[in-house]
């Protein structure tokens, strides 16, 4: 099957959808072994069927409990940190999936975690607290947080690139600006810039995503393949996986890094390498490893900015003549593309969406590239050059001052409720318009006239 990824996709999430919000089955794994045999016995119609059920029996098995977390005595615990911790308030709150508590009910669910603790990715931690209004209230911890050994080094170099960060940085400002950029860490950022980012919607530039891989990616092939074209992809997937360790998992970052593995990979083999399956292959993955992937803003706006990017591209195919032309328009129209996609789920969950960034973005990556390639370079040489430091933390500043003029301008957001059913018309419509074999400029027509009944 030549898009195996999407079908095997598709149904296991429509299979764990419905096992988590309708009701709940655990088929087991005999029946799950016994399936995927079937499947690979039979041919054809009926090994199709067989597939089918098992990738169904499949998103059963991983579907995560649905149970309410109501308002309990003190419990006690032990979690695994599922995210890297952000300041709240004079605590931190992150993301922690309970592996055993005395209120059994709360067992193998991903509860957010309040409390006066700063752990790492994957941290494992035992816990007194309370559970209240949907989130556990860490009291104190009742054992030293352990970290995975594996992990151990990572954790300690990161925390020694931000204290060399910090004694050689220009200001708190840019301080602030590059952590998040860097490490993920926004808990730095001033309140005025949060609300800059969120007015313009510009929050994707200084949030860890997959267009800083991407770029990371492309430097380096592009310094290196006139060198030695194997080295140039070995080093590329290298820097990605060590950016996304560093900057603590974000799942934008390990979806990108995955895919410029397997990229690399297929480069490396001479293999065509299909865009989209590899999208959907690493979805997958995601989905089958953690299944609380599905339910994740981050996954969903990361899946369909891509995906939108992708499905433009492949089905509005030209070409400009003009290369100074073609730089300026290539750029806004994948900011275009990918607004198209996330524009929904921005509009679902935030209830709100500007399009300052489409007019904004492109302009703003002409510092942008500059200033995220020294950060990368910065991190190579432990920001250990004080130079090179104050150059990136200056570039910082130009753009961090930029985004807290263009939030003053009010114009071009739309704020309206969208249901999850108009959504999901929206979606169906948009890919059958591309998909299906007509004209590309009444393709485009179609789409801007959805966009536009979208912002209605």
């Amino acid at each position: 099957m030549k898009y195996f990824p999407i079908y095997s996709l598709a149904i296991l999430s429509v299979s764990l959808l419905i096992n988590y919000y309708l009701f709940h089955i655990d088929m087991g794994l005999p029946v799950l072994i016994l399936f995927l045999v079937l499947a690979f016995i039979f041919k054809e119609t009926l090994g199709f069927i067989f597939c089918t059920t098992f990738f169904v029996i499949l998103g059963f098995s991983i579907t995560p409990p649905n149970i309410e977390i109501k308002d309990k005595e003190p419990v006690s615990g032990t979690c695994l940190v599922t995210s890297l911790p952000k300041k709240y308030y004079y605590n931190y709150k992150f993301q922690c999936f309970i592996l055993s508590a005395s209120e059994a009910k709360i067992q193998r669910q991903e509860i957010l975690t309040i409390g006066n603790i700063n752990p790492y990715l994957l941290d494992k931690l035992s816990f007194l607290g309370r559970v209240k209004n949907g989130k556990l209230y860490v009291y104190r911890t009742l054992t030293k947080i352990e970290t995975p050994w594996y992990l151990a080094p990572i954790k300690k170099f990161r925390e020694k690139l931000i204290s060399n960060y910090r004694d050689n940085t220009l200001d708190k400002f840019a301080f602030s600006i590059g952590s998040s950029l860097l490490f993920g860490d926004k808990s730095l950022l001033p309140k005025d810039f949060k609300e800059a980012l969120y007015n313009t919607g510009l929050a994707h530039l200084f949030s860890i995503s997959g267009m800083h891989v991407a770029i990371l990616f492309t430097f380096v092939v592009v310094l290196l393949l006139r060198f030695n074209r194997k080295v140039a992809y070995i080093l590329a997937s290298t820097f990605t996986v060590f950016y996304a360790l560093i900057s603590g998992l974000h799942f934008p970052v390990v979806r990108a890094s995955g895919m410029a593995v397997l990229y690399s990979y297929g480069k490396f083999k001479n293999l065509k390498v299909d865009m989209l399956n590899l999208l959907f292959f690493v979805a997958f993955m995601s989905v089958l490893i953690y299944p609380y992937t599905l339910f994740s803003i981050s996954f969903q706006l990361s899946f369909m900015a891509v995906l939108g990017i992708i499905l433009f591209w492949r089905q509005l195919k030209f070409e400009i003549s003009n290369k100074i032309f073609d730089y300026i328009v290539k750029p806004y129209l994948t900011s275009l593309f990918a607004t198209f996609f996330t524009a929904p789920l921005l509009l679902y969950y935030f209830k709100k969406l500007s399009l300052l960034s489409l007019l904004f973005t492109t302009p703003l990556l002409i510092l942008f590239y500059p200033y995220l390639v020294l950060g990368f370079l910065n991190i190579t040489t432990f920001f250990s050059l004080s130079p090179l430091v104050k150059l990136f933390d200056f570039l910082g500043e130009i753009l961090g001052k930029i985004i807290l003029y263009i939030g003053d301008i009010h114009v071009l957001s739309v704020s309206t409720q969208l249901s999850v059913y108009s959504m999901i018309i929206f979606y169906i419509g948009a890919i059958l318009t591309l998909l299906l074999r007509f004209n590309p400029i009444l393709k485009l027509s179609v789409l801007i006239c959805l966009f536009l009944l979208l912002t209605i």
